[in-house]
């Protein structure tokens, strides 16, 4: 599979795999592929607007969805909410805007149980600080309820996902600035109506943090990545109000390492995605750890040449694996420990 740029994926209702990748500013390719890697169908969609690099995809039902941002060129500071539907043979039916001009690099988004989509992004003051925005909407684009969530300090941009009891969880990083050594973890829940339910700094943090999981007791586990270059992995489990319980820090590259994903096993482990840090990005190194819901390390394995990997759990315990690399898209299976799975072994 051939392509560049940023690759999104998500599995479909009928267990095979939504992959998107944007080729220009406003054009991307859609794939639908098999769980053995079988192309089913590829459509280019070419859209009238320049759309977001953080485009997140959605199989939702029949039909697909990205969730991204309009980039206004006149005004680069300015984005609004973007929804585009496609039919589930990738054909587009609809692209609905939403007027919210603000300051986002990747407006970033998911599908969820209750089968509708919300958006999450920032109401800015400038590049780095600025308040949480949320929109939900339902699978015909309607607005179900948006909300801001003011903060005192902020700095990044949020992310979400949906914890088992149906509410959201917010997570971020706060501080002046980037890197600040005061600047905290930063942890809020929400009902699914945007009822703020609690808000809390975890602990003092010098990383960003990228991923988030949830235990089958409740706790929430974190990874990110060090504002310190040659920094260990850092991963903090809170429990399900958000009161940190610990903290730990994981090895796969000497050189330090940034974690990007954390993944339920579903067997009471889990898997952490790095990527090695290196200071002119000439080629990334990717790295999986597999930990128990207490941190303890199990297995870890690392490979070389891997941009832009994203992992998808699919209904066989195993792990998907999409990343692209000299312009062409990668599809690997991994099992429970994070190994390879070749293909005459499926």
């Amino acid at each position: 599979m051939r392509g560049g740029g940023l690759l999104r994926a998500d599995v479909s209702s009928d267990n095979q795999f939504i992959v998107s990748l944007r080729l220009d500013s406003s054009t991307f390719s859609l794939w639908k592929i098999s769980s053995r890697g079988y192309v089913i169908w590829q459509k280019t969609v070419k859209l009238d607007f320049n759309f977001s690099h953080g485009s997140t995809v959605a199989n939702l039902g029949s039909h697909i969805y990205l969730i991204g941002e309009r980039e206004i060129d006149s005004v680069p500071s300015l984005s609004d909410f973007v929804v585009v539907r496609l039919s589930n043979n990738g054909d587009l039916e609809w692209v609905k805007i939403y007027d919210t001009p603000e300051w986002e690099s990747r407006v970033t988004g998911m599908k969820t149980s209750d089968n509708d989509l919300i958006m999450c992004g920032k109401k800015a003051e400038s590049c780095y600080s600025g308040n949480p925005f949320f929109a939900k909407v339902n699978i015909e684009g309607d607005t179900l309820w948006s909300r801001t969530i003011f903060e005192s300090v902020y700095v990044g941009k949020y992310k979400i996902i949906e914890a088992k009891d149906g509410s959201y969880m917010i997570y971020g990083y706060t501080g002046e600035v980037v890197g600040d050594e005061n600047g905290y973890l930063r942890l809020i829940k929400m009902d699914r109506n945007g009822k703020v339910l609690w808000a809390t700094d975890v602990c003092k943090a010098r990383w960003y943090p990228n991923g988030i999981a949830e235990t089958t007791s409740g706790d929430i586990l974190i990874c990110g990545a060090s504002f310190s270059a040659g920094d260990k992995i850092p991963l903090v489990c809170t429990d399900a109000n958000g009161m940190f319980k610990w903290e730990k820090s994981y090895e796969l590259w000497e050189e330090g390492g940034s974690g990007y994903q954390i993944l339920n096993n579903g067997n009471r482990t889990f898997k952490i995605f790095g990527v090695k840090n290196h200071e002119q990005n000439i080629e990334d190194q990717f790295g999986v750890l597999l930990i128990d819901e207490e941190g303890n390390e199990l297995h870890k394995i690392t490979y070389p040449n891997f941009w832009n990997a994203k992992a998808l759990r699919h209904d066989d315990n195993c792990t998907y694996l999409f990343w692209n690399h000299f312009s062409y898209i990668y599809m690997t299976k991994l099992d429970q420990n994070g190994n390879p799975v070749m293909l005459d072994q499926w």
